[in-house]
């Protein structure tokens, strides 16, 4: 069979794709700098919380999603239902030049999972409503599990009764 017949097993991430991720957003770090430099104000994540719907890519279809909160500081991101160890760093750069936009990374162990993230934020200048949103993806790099995220900022983001199991695991 070659890859993509019927009946293949779905590869997950490599490291190469790992790589290739990090390689495009510190490319657009290095061409956001001409935002910085003319001064433009930017949107960002950071000083946010988020209500975020995470769809894990192990969950039955249509894959249903489960609540989060995201809370970014200044540098750091603060997973709500990650067991243990729930924050790491973060950072975040406007997207070539436009600046209701930007791009940011993150890692949190998050129990065992080692979640690495990747994700752009809009603000709501464009929006009825004017909310802020992000969206992006999660890769459990010690599994190689992904997540697709979406939010919108809410700073009274809070989640049920806590799960006893890390729900970035299967």
């Amino acid at each position: 069979m070659h890859p993509g017949d019927k009946g293949d097993p779905v590869n997950m991430p490599s490291r190469t794709f790992s790589r290739f991720c990090l390689a495009v957003c510190m490319i657009s770090v290095i061409l956001s700098y001409v935002t910085v430099l003319h001064g433009a104000e930017n949107q960002t994540v950071a000083n946010k919380t988020y209500d975020a719907w995470i769809s894990p890519s192990f969950s039955p279809a249509p894959y249903a999603p489960f609540h989060e909160c995201l809370t970014f500081s200044a540098n750091t991101l603060t997973i709500a239902s990650c067991p243990a160890v729930n924050s790491g760093p973060f950072m975040e750069v406007p997207i070539l030049g436009v600046a209701s936009m930007t791009i940011w990374i993150a890692s949190v162990p998050c129990g065992t999972a080692n979640l690495f993230l990747v994700g752009t934020s809009f603000d709501g200048a464009a929006d009825p409503d004017g909310a802020n949103v992000m969206g992006g993806i999660i890769i459990g790099s010690e599994a190689g599990w992904t997540f697709g995220v979406e939010g919108v900022q809410n700073q009274s983001c809070t989640i049920g009764s806590p799960t006893s199991r890390n729900r970035y695991t299967k």
